[in-house]
């Protein structure tokens, strides 16, 4: 068949402080009495696109990434930024991810087959209980489809690769490159 489409999404052409084009911030689960989930683009320092999936710190430069910098110490929910550029068939999703802070959850992760911000499956990595999870969203209740088991390192403060392979309604998932 034909060879797949590949979608690089560059935050270097937004304004540092805005949201990029395409995409909505919101917040599932109760709303937060803090304000609004907040997702901008920021200047950090980021894995070069050619470092391996475990390059960890490694190859870091100046660049402009999309960072949650939401203020909340709201424990019954998470901010969320959803792309709503166009819908996908079937797809390999990958992206570097952060977790710089977090008082009661030091989580992240990427969102794919969304229907909607509250319908949608999501590979995320967690500081505090150092595992990977698959979560699946259906009206805005979430449930874990399965958590990595064993011992497993997601320091924060440090990049990691988060990637998803989706034909149909099955998901290969991956975490510094490891299933």
């Amino acid at each position: 068949g034909p060879a797949a489409e590949e979608l690089n999404i560059d935050f270097s052409q937004t304004k540092v402080g805005k949201l990029p084009d395409k995409f909505s911030a919101t917040f599932l689960g109760t709303d937060d009495p803090s304000g609004p989930a907040k997702w901008q683009v920021t200047e950090t320092r980021t894995p070069s696109s050619l470092a391996e999936e475990n390059s960890g710190n490694n190859n870091l430069a100046n660049s402009q990434a999309l960072s949650q910098t939401s203020s909340s110490s709201f424990r019954k929910g998470v901010a969320i930024c959803l792309y709503e550029g166009e819908e996908f068939g079937d797809f390999t999703f990958s992206a570097r991810v952060r977790i710089d802070i977090g008082a009661f959850k030091q989580m992240a992760g990427i969102m794919f087959r969304a229907a909607d911000s509250k319908n949608f499956y999501a590979l995320t990595i967690n500081s505090i209980e150092n595992r990977v999870s698959m979560i699946k969203v259906v009206d805005g209740n979430e449930t874990t489809s399965w958590n990595t088991t064993g011992n497993l390192s997601i320091p924060k403060n440090t990049w990691h690769t988060l990637r998803v392979i989706c034909k149909a309604d099955q998901f290969e998932c991956y975490h510094n490159g490891i299933a």
